[in-house]
């Protein structure tokens, strides 16, 4: 039985959840108990074969037949497995929807201040490389900038958060 037959097999979505079924022997008392747990980054993980999966890839491939090479959750919420939050995606594309520091600063997102000029630069980053927006005198026009320029360059994955 390959993989995507077991999963098939032994797992069904409810909600973004996995649940086990079909279980069988000493294993029987798992049926209709949540499959998996959390890893230490926040994941959802279970063992499917004796294969460590994520739960997110398990329930995209239940939904489209297919295992993307990386998959998004929209609201940036990593165990908010729901379908509806999940989205194949480049590896570019992943790396724009990241919470962390480096693309949020104390002026908001894309903008820096220059302590030689005191002006507000906008740069962001598409494909690996760095796109010089503009430098601005005032902080709310930088800022404005900074959330069109998101809007043109990542259209659905523009976030100003």
């Amino acid at each position: 039985m390959t993989i995507e037959e077991h999963i098939k097999e032994m797992l069904t979505y409810k909600d973004g959840k996995l649940y086990w079924k079909n279980r069988v022997g000493f294993q029987a008392y798992l049926n209709g108990k949540e499959a998996g747990g959390y890893d230490k980054n926040g994941y959802i993980r279970l063992r499917v074969n004796k294969t460590l999966m994520f739960s997110h890839r398990v329930i995209y491939f239940l939904h489209y037949g297919c295992w993307p090479r990386q998959i998004d959750h929209k609201n940036r919420i990593k165990d908010d497995n729901r379908i509806e939050n999940l989205r194949a995606c480049t590896a570019s594309e992943n790396r724009t929807n990241v919470v962390n520091k480096t693309n949020q600063s104390i002026y908001g997102r894309n903008v820096s201040k220059k302590s030689h000029t005191g002006k507000y630069r906008v740069r962001l980053t598409k494909f690996g490389k760095e796109i010089h927006i503009g430098e601005f005198e005032e902080l709310e026009l930088a800022q404005l900038v900074a959330s069109e320029a998101r809007e043109k360059y990542y259209g659905e994955w523009a976030y100003d958060y």
